[in-house]
């Protein structure tokens, strides 16, 4: 029977660890980074940052592409479709690759698990605990040419209530790691992208 990734459900699921002013983040080759945290919070701030470009798949990005608005919410299962496909052909290459997205909804972060599995790959939830007064203040200030409105107040306060009951009920498990990103460390926090081995040279 298929796990489940939600709360209270028996999911796979590891207890998060905060990280540190000034840590270092290693992520292991092939890794898949899904962004979780509310609206305005900082995710892709912090992925323009510290990842490049290929490696990131983001679905504000392909809602732009798809729609010419990052703010559209129709057609979300054309919307998902292009991300995963895009995400699967990365993840089947063994590349690392994150997703920028809220993944606020066990439902989202289920179907990231289900992904990560099936390609054998290592799954990172790179969670963005900063205060609701924070995220509502930068949503509606955010200035983004790809977007005709900001989220509405009431979508981040419920992602917002969503990402804080995942971090309340996670449980430890080695399947998948939590890394959680506060106020206090994201603008110091390093990413260390590790290179694949090498293959050891034929003997002649």
């Amino acid at each position: 029977m298929e796990q489940r990734l939600a709360e209270g459900e028996g999911a796979a699921r590891t207890a998060p660890r905060w990280l540190a002013p000034g840590e270092t983040l290693a992520i292991l080759p092939g890794t898949f980074v899904v962004t979780v945290g509310a609206a305005g919070c900082g995710k892709t701030t912090f992925v323009q940052r510290h990842f490049p470009p290929e490696m990131v798949v983001s679905s504000d990005a392909i809602r732009h592409e798809l729609y010419g608005d990052a703010a559209e919410q129709g057609g979300q299962a054309r919307v998902w479709g292009r991300v995963y496909y895009r995400v699967r052909r990365r993840l089947a290459q063994g590349l690392t690759t994150v997703l920028d997205s809220t993944a606020a909804t066990p439902r989202a972060r289920q179907r990231a698990l289900r992904v990560a599995r099936q390609h054998g790959a290592p799954l990172l939830f790179l969670v963005f605990q900063m205060p609701l007064s924070v995220c509502l203040a930068r949503n509606r200030a955010r200035l983004d040419p790809t977007r005709s409105v900001p989220v509405p107040d009431v979508a981040v306060i419920q992602q917002f209530e969503q990402v804080s009951r995942f971090l309340a009920s996670a449980q430890p498990r080695d399947e998948v790691q939590i890394a959680v990103l506060t106020p206090e460390a994201v603008d110091t926090v390093r990413v260390g992208l590790l290179a694949a081995a090498r293959p050891e040279p034929r003997a002649p």
